[in-house]
Order: structure tokens, then C-alpha cells, then sequence
């Protein structure tokens, strides 16, 4: 939420959010959670969507470039279907500075399950390599299923 170093003392100013990740509720957490309204999805859809906008439209622009359930977290826990939460984008150890003149940005960055094709094979990518990734999530809220088969990726 904020930051300084004021008198050579670093402050980081966070928000707490403490209803797990979007991963744990959409794929781990279906037996306690059966059921999640339509009208919540859309909402977490919306958050992310708006956190990706304010990103990519920063001068100059920032790329997440690891946008995943698993780093998507809810304000709040859910106790039932229609529990309005909010989905915050967290997790920015991979988020690099888009630079015009700063050539290609590292390949494979991020994990695989919602890595772009251009980014699996170390071909130059744009912020259209995050929205690949907002694209697969979307699927995950919407389908309620994890866009890989027998593997936790963790």
C-alpha cells in the first residue's frame, strides 16, 4: 500500500489479507465451498482485471509476469458461496519495468501453467504475456478447475 526509506529506514506499508489464496478456494477447498455465485467470480474477475489495468498503465508500464491463482489472494475467508471478498494481486518478485529500448525481456519467467507460448519459448513478449496469464485464471474462476492434471504447482 505504500513505502518509504525515510532517514534511511525502510517502511513497507502492506494489506492484510487473510482468506487464503484464489487457488485454495477455487480447487482445494470444493468439498467446503461447493458452490461460489457467479456474482462473486465476476467480482474477483473485475479486481484482477483493474489491478492488471493499473500495472500495464503505469509510465513506464510493469509486467507481473507470474499472474496465477496461487498469487492472488482474498481479503477475506470465505464461509459460504456468496461472501462478497475481494481478490487482491500480490507476489511481485518477477514484476519487471516495460522499457522501450530495453530489449527482450527474460524468457520463462514465472510458471508454466499460466505461462504464455511466446514466454515458454524465450520469444521477445509484451503485457499481452500477463493478460494470457488473466486469461487462464478467468478460465480457473469460471470452469472451477486448475489448468493442469496431477500436479500442484507450489
Amino acid at each position: 500500500m505504500g513505502a518509504t526509506a525515510d532517514q534511511g529506514h525502510p517502511v513497507i506499508v502492506t494489506e492484510f489479507c487473510h482468506g487464503g489464496t484464489l487457488f485454495e478456494v477455487l480447487h482445494e477447498k470444493k468439498k467446503s465451498i461447493p458452490e461460489i455465485s457467479f456474482k462473486l467470480r465476476w467480482r474477483w474477475a473485475q479486481d484482477i482485471a483493474k489491478g492488471l489495468h493499473f500495472m500495464h498503465c503505469l509510465k513506464p508500464p510493469l509486467m507481473h509476469r507470474d499472474l496465477k491463482s496461487l498469487n492472488l489472494l482474498l481479503t477475506d475467508e470465505m464461509e459460504g458461496p456468496n461472501d462478497l471478498v475481494r481478490c487482491k494481486i500480490t507476489d511481485f518478485g518477477l514484476t519487471r519495468s516495460v522499457q522501450e529500448d530495453s530489449g527482450m525481456m527474460t524468457g520463462q519467467a514465472g510458471t508454466f501453467h499460466w505461462m504464455a507460448p511466446e514466454v515458454l519459448e524465450n520469444s521477445p513478449y509484451t503485457q499481452s504475456a500477463d493478460v494470457y496469464s488473466f486469461g487462464i485464471v478467468l478460465w480457473e474462476i469460471l470452469a472451477r478447475e486448475p489448468p493442469f492434471k496431477n500436479h500442484t504447482p507450489h
